[in-house]
């Protein structure tokens, strides 16, 4: 990914964050979008969930600048299994 769109989605990332409330919103509106959504996150701890969210997307921005073998991209696989089918089974869809 080129620098220039990665310095974007940061710049970007961090004007959402300093935003008070904006991923409590987001959640709000995901969690509202459908039964299946809700049923997924029925039992979440939302403000831990918050917080996990707002780590991801800063380890996404730092893995597209790293190279194969730094931390951040080395997190992503776990992240992915995470979210499958053999553990929170997320459809991609969603």
């Amino acid at each position: 990914m080129p620098p220039d769109h990665v310095d974007v989605f940061r710049t970007s990332l961090n004007h959402c964050l300093a935003s008070s409330g904006f991923v409590e919103s987001f959640y709000e509106s995901f969690v509202g979008s459908s039964e299946e959504v809700r049923e997924k996150f029925k039992n979440t701890d939302m403000k831990r969930q918050v917080r996990m969210l707002e780590d991801s997307l800063y380890v996404l921005a730092v893995a597209v600048q790293g190279g194969q073998g730094s931390p951040a991209r080395g997190a992503l696989p776990g992240i992915a299994r995470r979210h499958g089918r053999d553990d929170l089974d997320i459809r991609p869809e969603l």
